[in-house]
């Protein structure tokens, strides 16, 4: 009986010895530097793909193992308990994620106030620069310079004529110039109508200033700034646009106060300023470019006068389009410079007929007109301080 339990010990000992990897005899002190020898635990997936992927292949570890879910013979309370906390832990990353997209979000929305109360704060210091009398003057003044030296070169080339290839060139070169090039030519193509008006010199002479209005409001005042790059200058409306959401200037059942209305004007000088510290640098260079692409288009247009005379007169008009609309840009005001597309109605609110009226619709318009929009009774309203020029259609 004896010698049995002495050979069970010995089992007992020989295998204690092969966990502990200690010989037969030698005393094992369980403790912290000597700790007993387990197998490594298999540790939960830490990210929320490796989750998804337990989840989806169905794959619940056990112990030291994986195995497949449809291969247990019953589930247990530890397998639900894993479940459950891969659940809470996807659940918590979900949240995480939400509250910092919202914290995002409320940054996002500080800036804003933060930028718009700095182009505000910046502009606090200004002040309108000119009246509107003087915006006025030019407008009429370059009509008036348009209107002369039209007449007097159209005069010079009163025995020219112009032949197909001449005028399709033309016509091309100048829906090439924007949104209203594109709709002169449509108009002035069809039915031999560029012909039929340029055989006549009153035509001719109404039918010129219409192409060197097309050419001076597509390149110099309907873009936000002459000179600013096309990307650039969308940027900046679009930036104007979005800073005053929430003023409707032109809705008439809004009630816009005195202070939100100087806050438009002043966001709109702060930001016309900007643009022209931009634009000043390669202000003469695209005069330039401008003045070319003009003298070329007119030179089909007036074949017999020089080369001198076109370059002459051309930068003339070009030098003082521009200087009204960079002062425009930079004046705690809105002045808007609108066009008229041919085929309206007449309406004698914003238009006035130049040459002979007929009783058709508006054929062209020979210069576009000058807004203004102002604050009145707590709505903005349109002011037409120059009415556009329109020719009408016999």
């Amino acid at each position: 009986m004896q010698n049995e339990k002495s050979g069970q010990s010995g089992k007992r000992l020989s295998d204690r010895s092969l966990r502990t990897g200690q010989a037969p005899g030698q005393q094992v002190v369980e403790d912290e530097t000597n700790p007993p020898s387990f197998p490594p635990r298999k540790q939960l997936p830490a990210t929320l793909e490796q989750q998804k992927e337990i989840l989806e292949h169905r794959i619940v570890p056990i112990g030291q193992s994986e195995v497949p879910r449809n291969h247990l013979a019953a589930p247990n309370h530890s397998n639900a308990d894993i479940i459950s906390r891969e659940h809470r832990y996807e659940n918590g990353i979900l949240t995480d994620r939400v509250k910092a997209l919202q914290e995002e979000i409320s940054l996002l929305r500080k800036d804003n106030d933060l930028l718009r109360n700095a182009i505000v704060q910046k502009g606090k210091d200004t002040q309108p620069l000119r009246a509107e009398e003087y915006y006025a003057r030019l407008f009429r003044e370059l009509k008036a310079e348009i209107e002369t030296w039209m007449a007097k070169q159209a005069k010079a080339n009163a025995s020219q004529e112009m032949s197909e290839k001449a005028e399709s060139v033309l016509l091309q070169k100048l829906a090439n110039f924007g949104l209203r090039g594109q709709w002169s030519a449509e108009f002035l193509k069809p039915n031999g109508v560029f012909r039929t008006w340029y055989a006549n010199i009153r035509s001719r002479i109404q039918l010129g200033r219409h192409i060197i209005a097309v050419l001076l409001f597509d390149q110099v005042f309907f873009p936000f700034a002459f000179g600013l790059p096309d990307e650039w200058a969308k940027a900046m409306a679009w930036v104007e646009k979005y800073i005053n959401t929430g003023l409707p200037l032109m809705d008439t059942t809004a009630n816009l106060s005195e202070p939100q209305f100087s806050r438009v004007l002043m966001v709109h000088q702060s930001l016309g300023k900007a643009s022209m510290n931009y634009v000043s640098t390669y202000r003469q260079d695209e005069e330039r470019i401008l003045v070319s692409r003009m003298t070329d288009i007119l030179r089909l247009f007036l074949p017999k006068t020089s080369d001198q005379d076109l370059q002459k007169g051309v930068t003339k008009m070009v030098k003082k389009a521009v200087v009204l609309k960079n002062d425009m840009l930079e004046e705690q005001a809105l002045y808007d410079c609108y066009w008229i597309k041919g085929g309206q109605n007449f309406d004698s609110q914003k238009m006035e007929i130049v040459g002979v009226e007929g009783n058709g619709p508006l054929a062209l318009c020979t210069f576009p007109g000058l807004a203004r929009i102002i604050l009145n009774q707590g709505r903005g309203i349109v002011v037409h301080v120059v009415k556009a020029s329109v020719l009408m259609q016999a």
